[in-house]
């Protein structure tokens, strides 16, 4: 059967170019569920229990510490391969085929997309295998099935949705480096700016605990990795010192999952960053070599996001009054601003910084 847009050969090209990168994925997502707790089963030397403890949520934190960050840092730069790591090489050749842009980027995320959701099935299979053979030790024994299930829903939508997140940066970035460094903001954007509002109501509108409790616990359901780690703690109330922005979150617990809503939001967001990498790659100026952003400018963009953060940051620091940090905020985003279009002068001025392109043609 034949579907639309979808192009056998550009798939199977995907898999033979990116099969390495796909194979450390799979090491790296079946490490905590899998691998890990199958050689320290066949070496014996501890009580996995005490590993994993046996409540409701166990699965929930299969992934933590060094072990979410590496599985995370696997997803992104998954995303970011399938298309960054052409920007210098075939992907110019493709462009000319027959073949469609749609069919490249759709063959591309498909190929990705397939892989991480069979990781994650490999993985169930696994905990489902060691739950019917295992000895009584082995972690995932007395897990109910639902709780297996509802788990690997969650997760795939969850590391598909960071997958979609990254492979979108990747059409309108110029390369790996710069397509990590603005997926890694795109991430932490929902708390910055949220913070940041939160803030803003409890200094100049006198803002209530119940208000900036939801606000803090919303941003726990906006945060993708928030999902993978397991850190989703309910709030129960936030303290600010109002002379800087620094705030401490009080938490109780964790917050109990709405699965089916979670998971249909992740991958609704997984659908919409699809649909937008489609439209931007089919408008994509790939000619842009030596620009971190194939769109605009990654130097004024990056330009101004530095002065809105040190102008937003001084002034809530300095302000007294909602209007005194509009007026502070315009000032020191200014003198920001102009700071560094200043430096970018005098470095462009002694021919660092210059596009591969102009210096190319020089």
């Amino acid at each position: 059967m034949n579907f639309p847009y979808i192009n056998k050969g550009l798939l199977w090209k995907e898999w033979k170019q990116n099969r390495g990168t796909f194979l450390l994925t799979l090491l790296i997502l079946t490490y905590a569920p899998l691998i890990r707790p199958l050689i320290r089963w066949l070496n014996q030397t501890e009580n996995l229990k005490v590993v994993y403890p046996n409540y409701p949520n166990t699965l929930q934190f299969i992934y933590s510490g060094s072990v979410a960050t590496v599985a995370i840092l696997a997803v992104i730069i998954t995303g970011i391969i399938m298309l960054g790591a052409e920007r210098k090489g075939s992907i110019n050749y493709l462009v000319t085929t027959p073949v469609s842009r749609k069919e490249i980027i759709l063959a591309k995320y498909i190929t990705g997309a397939a892989i991480i959701t069979g990781i994650m099935f490999i993985n169930t299979l696994g905990i489902l295998l060691a739950r019917h053979f295992s000895p009584a030790i082995y972690t995932y024994t007395n897990i109910d099935l639902s709780q297996i299930f509802t788990w690997v829903l969650l997760f795939t939508a969850a590391f598909l949705c960071l997958f979609s997140l990254a492979f979108l940066v990747s059409t309108i970035s110029g390369n790996v480096l710069a397509a990590g460094i603005i997926t890694f903001i795109f991430i932490i954007l929902p708390n910055m700016l949220i913070s940041l509002v939160s803030f803003i109501a409890y200094k100049f509108f006198d803002a209530s605990q119940d208000f900036t409790i939801k606000a803090h616990t919303l941003v726990n359901y906006l945060t993708l990795t928030n999902y993978i780690t397991g850190e989703n703690d309910k709030v129960t109330s936030v303290h600010y010192n109002d002379n800087s922005i620094i705030y401490g979150v009080a938490s109780s617990g964790h917050n109990t999952y709405n699965y089916p809503l979670e998971m249909i939001g992740l991958l609704a967001a997984s659908l919409i960053f699809l649909f937008l990498a489609v439209k931007i790659f089919e408008r994509n100026p790939l000619e842009r070599k030596g620009e971190l952003l194939l769109f605009g400018n990654f130097k004024h963009a990056g330009q101004i996001f530095i002065a809105l953060i040190y102008g937003t940051s001084k002034a809530l620091i300095i302000a007294q009054s909602f209007l005194s940090f509009l007026g502070y905020f315009i000032l020191y985003f200014l003198i920001v601003y102009i700071i560094i279009a200043i430096i970018f002068r005098i470095l462009l001025y002694f021919g660092i910084g210059k596009p591969a392109t102009e210096v190319h043609q020089k």
